[in-house]
């Protein structure tokens, strides 16, 4: 008795084409796998920065944070200035998350918020660099450009030297011929 009068074969038409599917399921998860092995930790880094800069402003407008306020002279000229954002600014390698911003001619006043978090992230992104162009200058300089050096035979007596010792039997060493030798015209 068919449980499916209409299509009696639409099971083993269903298998034959779910296996294209499957395949192409197969081949994009190991390319996001490969993907997210290369460049997974710069996504992670950027979902981190967005939760950090959520969390900084949700603190700002709930809670009461102790203010930095920091009055810089000309910020155009100042080598130590950077805005990184509309609301970010880095000042002497620490990053401030600017609350109000005061403009005196050329002077400005930050009221901000120093920014640790995020300041962690970065720091931690320098390392990530840091830790792959060392080890890249590692392998470079100990493969590369310092090989092993050649042992000097002159050099060492033959007490120094230590020869392993093979037991090998004779039977295998001997390999048998294939065909006679050539003949001597």
């Amino acid at each position: 008795m068919n449980t499916c009068p209409l299509y009696p074969n639409f099971f083993i038409f269903a298998a034959q084409n779910a296996l294209p599917d499957l395949k192409k399921i197969l081949i994009y998860s190991i390319l996001a796998l490969f993907l997210f092995n290369s460049m997974g930790y710069y996504c992670l880094f950027e979902l981190n920065r967005f939760l950090a800069r959520k969390e900084m402003k949700l603190s700002i407008q709930q809670e009461p944070v102790s203010l930095i306020i920091l009055k810089i002279a000309d910020p155009e000229h100042d080598h130590d200035f950077h805005r990184t954002d509309g609301k970010e600014i880095e000042y002497k390698s620490e990053l401030y998350d600017v609350v109000r911003e005061i403009t005196h001619g050329r002077n400005r006043v930050f009221i901000c918020v120093h920014d640790s978090k995020e300041e962690g992230l970065y720091s931690g992104l320098k390392m990530v660099h840091v830790l792959k162009i060392q080890l890249a200058l590692w392998e470079h300089l100990i493969k590369v450009t310092f090989p092993e050096p050649p042992v000097l035979v002159a050099n060492i007596s033959v007490s120094d030297l230590i020869f392993p010792f093979f037991r090998v039997p004779l039977e295998s060493s001997l390999v048998p011929t294939w065909s006679p030798p050539p003949e001597q015209s």
